[in-house]
């Protein structure tokens, strides 16, 4: 009972930030030390909050990028641990911005809950298309979990201003309800709470059926099959909701965000590419 005590407290006063923001300021991997051609930056939120980002330049800088990738990372550690998962396309041609939200790394302040996420996306996301026009090139747009949300609602909120040439979603899902039942299915202690998830959390922020307003932009929507914290019936749902053009892609043998590392890995960060580079490249 103690237990089950506890558990209850911790969610009834965490709510939402205990449930989907778990940051960190910790610093786990270096890009100083691994010889990669990158910028630190600060840049303010709508509310007048220090964000803090890495922008990361392609491997051949005699040639402009193809097109810089705004990364909008999930909801644990910070961007320390996250943007190894884009750096193979430096290699390709593609710049990558990848930026913290409030209390997680460098970035001031202390995790508000999802409208103070969306709108650090929002800032994040001007960000890397100032940078992007400054280059004449286009934007695109790579989140994952948590991001995939935030990324979302954030340019339904900014479609008059932001037009990426392309997104894609890694484990996505479109209800903060519906994700936060998701987290609290994966243990045996925690699956009889999951009615908590819609007593605490709230959709208002979540971008729901609005998802269908990104068209025409391209959406490539990414998922393990294997994903036990964002299942795959949650991002069907999203690509479900989402208007053409789009691709669903379950992949085999990976859990969470693990899509370009299975075994299949190579040939969905292949597929990724090719997709990323058709569209930036259409006029």
């Amino acid at each position: 009972m103690k237990i089950i005590a506890a558990i209850l407290l911790g969610f009834s006063l965490n709510g939402c930030s205990s449930l989907l923001f778990q940051p960190s300021r910790s610093l786990y991997y270096d890009p100083a030390k691994m010889n990669l051609s990158f910028q630190e930056v600060s840049f303010k939120s709508l509310d007048g909050t220090t964000l803090s980002g890495w922008y990361f330049k392609h491997t051949d800088q005699r040639e402009k990028p193809k097109a810089v990738i705004c990364f909008v990372h999930g909801n644990a550690q910070n961007i320390s641990s996250h943007f190894m998962a884009l750096t193979f396309a430096l290699a390709k041609g593609y710049d990558f911005f990848v930026f913290d939200y409030r209390g997680y790394g460098s970035s001031a302040g202390e995790v508000e809950g999802p409208r103070a996420g969306v709108e650090d996306t929002i800032s994040g996301l001007r960000y890397a298309n100032e940078r992007a026009q400054e280059l004449g090139v286009p934007l695109a747009v790579f989140a994952q979990s948590l991001g995939t949300a935030l990324a979302v609602r954030a340019l339904v909120e900014e479609k008059e201003t932001l037009h990426p040439a392309f997104i894609t979603l890694d484990s996505s899902f479109i209800s903060f309800e519906w994700a936060g039942a998701s987290v609290l299915s994966q243990f045996w202690l925690t699956t009889p709470f999951q009615p908590l998830a819609f007593l605490l959390l709230s959709d208002e922020w979540a971008p729901g059926r609005r998802i269908r307003e990104l068209a025409p932009t391209p959406i490539l929507f990414l998922h393990g099959e294997d994903d036990r914290i964002i299942r795959p019936r949650l991002g069907r749902e999203a690509y479900e909701a989402a208007l053409p053009p789009k691709e669903f892609i379950l992949v085999p043998g990976v859990g969470h965000i693990g899509a370009f590392w299975g075994a299949d890995g190579e040939r969905i960060r292949r597929l990724f590419l090719e997709k990323m580079d058709h569209s930036v490249e259409t006029p």
